[in-house]
């Protein structure tokens, strides 16, 4: 469910923008510049729109405003339809410009269209779509009774939103089989964002995963979307979640538990609604007790706990594996 912010007071317009967009996504109705900044400064909306004809305030001054506050976001600006205003407000950043009188069908086509491109825009490529990895559960290699019970389960959780903890050593298939679960659910035409959490230094991995403000340390010249902002309506891959650092623990903690966040350095609260896959080699358990991992994390992530077992555990898909791969390379 998108959040959006509609600077907004002609009563007709409000109607139409309730009955054509209030059923699948939160709005928010300012009805002048001073209000709409303040939300601005403690809220991030997946996309805003301004009625050009605002009795309480200038739109031109008011886009420029909110462009400015919330430059990643998109803005629909709608108006009565003059060539000069309208190629103000796209050099001005505006997405489009949508003349009155709209209609709900343009107003839903234009906001799904701007939607659409700003997830293209955050998109990560690699796992995505990739021609020599099929995400078919079919056609993985599964004879053995543990694999095919694991088939079963991923069949299953595929058509859930559940956090989902897969444990098993190194070479198991994990991320893999993590793809799978994406691609096959309602979430596969969104991102599926991967990020390792013991192969990134400690002191980077919070501007990793939640992003950072332009200025917030030495070198940010520029704000940086994080992955979890990334992989909105999508899925988030934490690799080796056994290794992320435990101050960092407590921040991923808050966000499962109401998908929201801060930019490192920023004050809005960000919403994303992304489904998260942890794995690890690690006994997490043991880790409670040694006090490296927090147990209400442990609990979070472990809604349904897939363990992958070695394949000297599995001999069944030996000789299957050793025909792929030698047909592969």
């Amino acid at each position: 469910m998108a959040r959006f912010l509609i600077a907004a007071e002609e009563l007709a317009l409000k109607n139409l923008l309730n009955n054509t967009l209030g059923r699948e996504n939160i709005l928010e109705f300012c009805p002048d510049e001073p209000s709409i900044l303040e939300r601005l400064k403690s809220i991030n909306y997946d996309l805003i729109v301004i009625d050009m004809e605002l009795k309480n305030g200038d739109g031109m001054k008011l886009l420029e405003s909110t462009k400015s506050m919330a430059p990643t976001t998109p803005i629909i600006v709608i108006g009565h339809n003059r060539t000069e205003r309208v190629v103000e407000t796209i050099k001005k950043g505006a997405y489009d410009f949508i003349a009155k009188p709209a209609s709900g069908e343009k107003i839903k086509n234009t906001i799904e269209k701007a939607l659409e491109n700003q997830s293209l825009k955050y998109e990560i490529d690699y796992l995505r779509r990739q021609q020599d990895v099929i995400y078919d559960l079919d056609r993985i290699i599964a004879k053995s009774p543990s694999m095919k019970r694991i088939i079963n389960i991923m069949r299953k959780v595929c058509k859930t939103n559940s956090t989902i903890l897969m444990t098993g050593e190194t070479g198991t298939g994990k991320s893999f089989l993590a793809g799978a679960i994406h691609f096959n659910s309602h979430r596969k035409k969104g991102p599926f964002v991967e990020i390792n959490c013991a192969n990134i230094p400690e002191t980077l991995l919070e501007s990793e995963l939640f992003g950072h403000e332009k200025g917030t340390f030495t070198g940010a010249t520029k704000t940086r979307i994080g992955r979890f902002e990334q992989a909105n309506k999508g899925t988030v891959l934490l690799d080796e979640i056994g290794d992320l650092p435990f101050a960092l623990q407590a921040k991923l903690l808050r966000f499962l538990e109401e998908r929201a966040f801060e930019r490192l350095g920023g004050n809005k609260t960000i919403y994303s609604d992304v489904r998260v896959i942890a794995t690890t080699n690690k006994n997490l358990e043991e880790e409670i007790q040694k006090g490296r991992f927090r147990e209400d994390l442990y609990y979070r992530i472990n809604v349904i706990n897939l363990h992958l077992p070695p394949l000297k555990e599995r001999i069944e898909d030996i000789e299957g594996l050793a025909l792929y791969f030698l047909k592969k390379h």
